[in-house]
């Protein structure tokens, strides 16, 4: 049975579907279909059946990392995150330690079960999918990864990012918590960090998929990633502060460079965080 089934060409090109959809993009159209994953199937066949090969060959292509320039290419960086890549992503961005699992075992379980429960809210029970078939994101018609989003699960994403900033919900039990003004200190050049635009396209770069030729020049902006608008978006929600900064942007860089006003420049990178981490593209990979 097994032979007889892989003795048809279209099994090959089947699986080679899956492993496109899974690492590239849901949708497959003919033309596509024709050429990439009719290489894929060939790649496969060719090699007894081994999957090897055939990853290597989708992740040394030039079609894998290609993309159009500007905002319109809606297949590069178009996955929607499981809740296990975002929540596990988030955690090792940032550094966080998890508690010791020999020395502070107790911890150690509180941290994980909250985990747990955190991508259980988001529609991902670890280990436990509804049906044999897997969780129906990875191979459920037509929508495939947009499964991951309701109205439910995406408030819930949502939530998550904010508790995780938030230093209302650091002593928790099993809670994490990103202090997020010491991890700039530590990983971001003080003459970027003090320059509030020059910080955002910084971060972004790290943290969206796409994030080439950023500017806040609206004339400029032709190629760009990410929109002047969206980038400013970012910017009013990073400098908001209930002081009204005359100027913010000059305010901004006095209090970092002169290192006061901490639960401020602290309250103002968890609103710019916030704002960057909660966006449709941080949800995406």
């Amino acid at each position: 049975m097994i032979d007889l089934l892989y003795s048809q060409g279209e099994t090959a090109r089947y699986i080679c579907r899956k492993i496109y959809r899974y690492y590239t993009y849901y949708n497959i159209p003919k033309e596509l279909d024709d050429t990439i994953i009719s290489e894929m199937a060939a790649t496969f066949t060719s090699n007894n059946f081994k999957i090897q090969p055939v990853l290597e060959e989708l992740f040394k292509s030039t079609h894998f990392y290609e993309a159009d320039t500007g905002v319109t290419d809606d297949s590069y960086g178009g996955i929607i995150k499981s809740p296990l890549d975002l929540v596990l992503g988030t955690i090792k961005f940032f550094n966080i330690q998890m508690p010791d699992y020999v020395s502070s075992t107790e911890t150690y379980y509180e941290t994980s079960g909250d985990l747990l429960k955190k991508m259980k809210a988001q529609g991902m029970e670890f280990y436990e999918p509804i049906e044999v078939a897997g969780y129906p994101p990875y191979h459920q018609y037509p929508a495939f990864n947009r499964n991951w989003i309701s109205t439910n699960y995406l408030t819930r994403r949502y939530e998550f990012i904010r508790k995780t900033m938030s230093m209302m919900n650091m002593d928790e039990p099993g809670a994490i918590y990103i202090d997020i003004l010491t991890y700039v200190k530590s990983n971001v050049p003080d003459a970027i960090a003090a320059d509030a635009k020059s910080l955002i396209i910084h971060l972004a770069k790290y943290l969206l998929p796409m994030a080439d030729n950023l500017t806040f020049d609206a004339d400029a902006d032709d190629g760009a990633d990410i929109t002047t608008e969206r980038l400013n978006y970012f910017l009013q929600a990073f400098l908001y502060n209930p002081q009204l900064d005359i100027d913010p942007e000059a305010a901004w860089t006095e209090r970092y460079t002169h290192n006061y006003d901490s639960e401020v420049r602290q309250r103002q990178l968890e609103n710019l965080l916030n704002a960057m981490l909660q966006s449709p593209e941080y949800q995406l990979m």
